[in-house]
């Protein structure tokens, strides 16, 4: 790969199994050096970073019901992940947590609040969260 950011060139390379899987990591890269350029820093914030910030936001416009389920994904495990490591792996081990203590529909709406903030975030401040899948399309 190679990039020229306000006429400084950056040079990386990476060796993988599939044409897809080397397009995919392209993508990625672009998308994260020209956030280090914009942002002038590396994305390091975690999941719970961003759901605090969302909270900090928009809470006072939603009700009581959605703003304890998104502090309660503050509790678990998925908080901790950074936001440029969060992957579908991720999410499904999420949702098979969830279900050992929850109903189906109570853990979709942890899926549902998560993308929405995610996307939320991601819009306002720029944020490299979105992901291609294995099949070139897009989630979150």
């Amino acid at each position: 790969m190679r990039k020229t950011i306000d006429g400084n060139e950056h040079r990386e390379s990476k060796t993988f199994s599939k044409k897809e899987l080397a397009q995919q990591w392209h993508d990625k890269r672009l998308q994260e050096l020209e956030y280090e350029f914009i942002h002038g820093r590396t994305l390091e914030d975690t999941i719970g970073e961003i759901i605090a910030r969302y909270q900090d936001q928009y809470a006072n416009s939603y009700g009581r019901s959605k703003n304890y389920d998104i502090a309660r994904l503050l509790k678990h495990p998925i908080a901790e992940i950074p936001c440029a490591k969060l992957s579908a792996k991720h999410i499904i081990a999420h949702c098979v947590e969830r279900n050992k203590s929850a109903k189906p529909q109570t853990v979709l709406n942890d899926v549902i609040w998560l993308r929405t903030m995610l996307r939320t975030m991601s819009a306002t401040e720029g944020l490299i969260i979105i992901r291609a899948s294995s099949n070139g399309q897009w989630w979150f």
